[in-house]
């Protein structure tokens, strides 16, 4: 569900919730926050959102078995550390994939890092046993030597540069940013650094923006994927910019269906029907969820004048909800909002009553409840009273 708020709940109130759940692992964290039961300031990826706001890890996180990370009875370090070098782990990124997993053993800390930072710990190509350095600690080639050695890979363009660095083959002396290591030290371009000449693009002469795009209207592409496809594609010319939306932004660029003469229009642009009669249109369609309308709204079937995100463009037009959209019958009677209320009782105390308003809103609740232009009064009234959850649990 999409935050509706600026700011998340505070680390702490949001572990707290977090741990009362009693949630096992993160794949059941997972479907908790698939389901309805997640309160809409709790984000869904933590590890994330609290990154540098007091995150430990996800045993931290769920408060398995009540141990805090750096509690737990970990191996020591050197034990550990075999471990770690048996998995055949080449990267950080590889370690912290497979620790999120389940293979990791609970004597294995996630964060060794932070575990064994006074016991042994140095850097991650230690942990593995790869060998490798933190970038900020290599030593590089000089500017020229490193050019030279590249310039004999016969790379191509940005995108080989970056393949080759993955693959594996780059040596440790050569840096896989080099304009930021040479920045001061000779570096001029890709192009040089490469030996094929090519100029940056922000240096190239492009056609006028006219010629550039009758050229590319004549290719007949319908979408921007086609678009993206010839213009990485050796068809397209130097003086065809890859970016014409910022190269001609002040010399006649609209939009990027004006420069396929796609036929399409912008959002911005579009003459959508009115909402009422929009609606009626969708309605007839006889749709029955939100997941078949987002395919019929990806399909060709769909007018230009039928928005694709209705709930954007009616947001305040008359917009009530996807069931109200489609013309279903809602299924939110007293009762089932009373079943829904007890369902969520386990997490009931720590949302704030405008918190509750809005998953009531979002689930189309408060449209089904018939109070018309009072149902704000009226669910005020019980949000202060605290009559709304009392009612939801009377026997």
């Amino acid at each position: 569900m999409r935050n509706l708020f600026s700011e998340w709940r505070q680390f702490g109130e949001a572990r707290t919730f977090t741990r009362s759940l009693c949630l096992k692992d993160v794949k059941a964290w997972r479907s908790f926050c698939k389901g309805d039961r997640k309160p809409i300031d709790i984000p869904v990826n933590p590890d994330r959102t609290y990154k540098s706001l007091g995150w430990v890890s996800w045993d931290d996180w769920l408060g398995n078995d009540n141990i805090v990370g750096f509690k737990r009875n970990y191996l020591p370090f050197e034990k550990a550390r075999d471990y770690a070098r048996g998995l055949g782990l080449i990267t950080i990124t590889e370690w912290k994939n497979w620790a999120k997993g389940v293979a990791k053993p609970d004597n294995i800390p996630a964060a060794p890092w932070t575990v064994y930072a006074n016991e042994g710990y140095t850097n991650i190509g230690d942990w593995l046993g790869t060998g490798r350095t933190a970038n900020q600690k290599r030593t590089y080639l000089p500017f020229e030597e490193a050019r030279k050695f590249v310039c004999k890979l016969e790379l191509k363009s940005n995108d080989d540069w970056w393949k080759w660095v993955k693959s594996g083959k780059k040596p440790d002396n050569i840096p896989a940013d080099p304009r930021k290591v040479y920045r001061d030290q000779g570096w001029k371009n890709l192009g040089d650094w490469l030996g094929t000449g090519n100029i940056a693009p922000q240096k190239r002469t492009f056609l006028p923006f006219e010629k550039a795009r009758g050229h590319v209207r004549k290719l007949e592409l319908k979408n921007q994927a086609a678009w993206l496809k010839w213009a990485k594609s050796n068809a397209r010319p130097e003086n065809i910019p890859y970016e014409p939306h910022e190269v001609y932004k002040d010399q006649g660029w609209e939009d990027l269906d004006d420069w396929l003469n796609s036929g399409r229009t912008a959002n911005k642009n579009k003459k959508f029907l009115p909402f009422e009669k929009a609606r009626e249109y969708v309605r007839k369609l006889g749709l029955e969820s939100q997941d078949e309308w987002q395919e019929w709204a990806k399909s060709d079937a769909r007018p230009d004048s039928i928005p694709a995100g209705p709930d954007q463009i009616y947001n305040n037009l008359g917009w009530a909800g996807w069931m109200d959209w489609l013309g279903k019958p809602n299924k939110w009677n007293r009762n089932a909002i009373l079943c829904f209320l007890r369902d969520i009782k386990p997490v009931l105390s720590y949302l704030k009553p405008v918190e509750l308003y809005a998953i009531m809103r979002q689930n189309n609740m408060i449209a089904s409840m018939g109070y018309s232009n009072q149902s704000n009064a009226y669910l005020g009234y019980y949000f202060k009273a605290g009559h709304l959850a009392e009612k939801a649990f009377e026997p």
